[in-house]
């Protein structure tokens, strides 16, 4: 008997020491809208953010895959854009530590010496800063009184913005940028949140997984989604029901119930992006021979639409000839993205957005990626929706898995971080092989291809192409003596 309580107290040590290295962060959504110069109103996507603690002070803060540094308004922000949100206040931390450059970053500001300051540039506007250090947890904020062991905790390095400019950041609801990107991205490798907390050894893996919440299914006379209120669009962070829940982020591991299908591991082909090759674009099972010689494909959360060359998106917006009326809507194709054996397939209301007055549109735009981080296509919220992914920093490689949507946020789950676990395929996953009357073309006879799809309703959604403001396009630095006062 002895011997078998002492087995059973070491079983809950391991649990107890294993689950405490996976944390979780439930990510709300906001709708961001804006004018064109011309005055017409644009719909964004929607913005996914968790709350994010920053040496002892919350933050609504977009987790975003396309770039690599973490910012953050400081309170020395007087410009509109920061007012409007929650600024960083070193005074009131006992952790913060002011960084004098990003190449020395244990060398602490000296008073009235030289220190950088950073200038990062985006599509619309840039933001400008200095390098700060201080302590960052993410975590369950369900757990009894904000347990700190629910939570991961790491000293992180940021920037502290002391410029913003109003457009794009005035404009939108989240506070800050949490970038997820590789360290190629960051402003240099002591920079890169997901290193950082690696290196503090508190996850039991070096993967994150990302889950996005589909928008349910309620019919083409709904009212558009982005006109809605959702109860947690006040940023206090004083909710969170199941209404407001829009999908996680978990760090040290996966959740296998979020799953529906095996995972494909795709390895990473260019460590900047989180970027791997693809071989072909796919319709109804059938290669396009549109990537001739191959193509290269990032998954980015910060992109509200699929995006690829231009050379290539208008081939491809001919070949599926999405009429503006939705009048051939049942004949559209399913859109296919061939990686090594396996297809992964979006249904059409996963690639159209249908809308009761403007009709359908394909959500799909141009986006010509400079060398040597493009050509490439940009797999952003549609595919995000329907495709479970985790983001092996160790082993350097995506998995991908058919997300399961039937299952509710609080609900208990089972972790896995190492990738040895799969879990049993849905219905809607099948194996094809030459003979099948739907094969795919130019496979060889001996090859299985594994298609992926499902047959899942998408909510009709009815909002322009925009890159959310939170990729890194070029940053330089300047190295100043500070403004005495600042």
């Amino acid at each position: 008997m002895p011997e078998r309580l002492l087995c059973l107290l070491s079983s809950l040590v391991v649990v107890a020491l294993t689950s405490r290295n996976v944390y979780t962060v439930k990510l709300q959504r906001f709708a961001d809208e804006s004018d064109t110069d011309a005055g017409v109103r644009e719909i964004r996507s929607s913005e996914y953010y968790g709350k994010v603690t920053l040496g002892g002070q919350d933050f609504a803060m977009v987790f975003d895959t396309g770039s690599g540094n973490i910012v953050v308004p400081s309170v020395e922000c007087t410009d509109e854009a920061c007012q409007r949100h929650r600024r960083y206040n070193a005074s009131e931390s006992a952790t913060s530590k002011q960084l004098a450059f990003a190449e020395e970053p244990e060398t602490e500001v000296t008073p009235g010496k030289e220190r950088d300051i950073v200038t990062i540039s985006y599509g619309t506007g840039q933001l400008s800063g200095v390098f700060v250090r201080d302590r960052l947890c993410v975590g369950n904020d369900s757990a009894a009184d904000g347990a700190e062991e629910a939570k991961l905790c790491a000293m992180i390095n940021f920037v502290a913005a002391s410029e913003e400019t109003t457009d794009p950041f005035g404009k939108v609801q989240f506070d800050g940028i949490f970038g997820l990107g590789l360290p190629d991205m960051s402003e240099g490798p002591h920079f890169n949140a997901v290193d950082r907390m690696i290196t503090s050894n508190f996850l039991r893996d070096s993967v994150f997984s990302i889950y996005l919440r589909k928008d349910e299914d309620k019919g083409e006379e709904e009212e558009d989604v982005h006109s809605r209120v959702t109860p947690c669009q006040d940023p206090s962070f004083g909710c969170d029901n199941s209404t407001s829940f829009a999908g996680e982020i978990t760090f040290g591991g996966y959740r296998t119930q979020r799953m529906s299908s095996e995972i494909i591991w795709v390895p990473v082909s260019h460590p900047s992006f989180w970027q791997v090759e693809m071989d072909d674009v796919v319709l109804n099972n059938v290669v396009t021979g549109l990537c001739d010689g191959g193509c290269q494909a990032a998954v980015d959360t910060g992109t509200s639409l699929l995006a690829g060359p231009s050379h290539i998106v208008h081939e491809l917006t001919e070949k599926l000839n999405v009429a503006a009326d939705c009048s051939n809507w049942p004949s559209l194709p399913d859109l296919g993205f061939l990686f090594g054996d396996t297809i992964l397939n979006l249904k059409p209301q996963d690639y159209v957005e249908r809308h009761p007055e403007e009709g359908c549109s394909l959500a799909l735009m141009a986006l010509d990626v400079p060398p040597p981080k493009g050509p490439l296509f940009v797999f952003g919220e549609p595919f995000l929706k329907k495709y479970y992914t985790i983001f092996d920093r160790a082993r350097l490689r995506l998995g991908l898995a058919l997300a399961n949507h039937d299952i509710i946020a609080e609900e208990t789950t089972t972790i896995t971080a190492d990738g040895s676990v799969t879990v049993q395929a849905h219905e809607n996953v099948t194996i094809i092989t030459e003979g099948d009357p739907h094969h795919v073309a130019q496979q060889r006879s001996t090859k299985k291809v594994v298609v992926v799809d499902a047959v899942e309703h998408l909510r009709a959604r009815g909002h322009t192409a925009k890159r959310r403001p939170t990729r890194r396009l070029n940053v330089h630095r300047n190295r100043k003596t500070p403004i005495a006062g600042r």
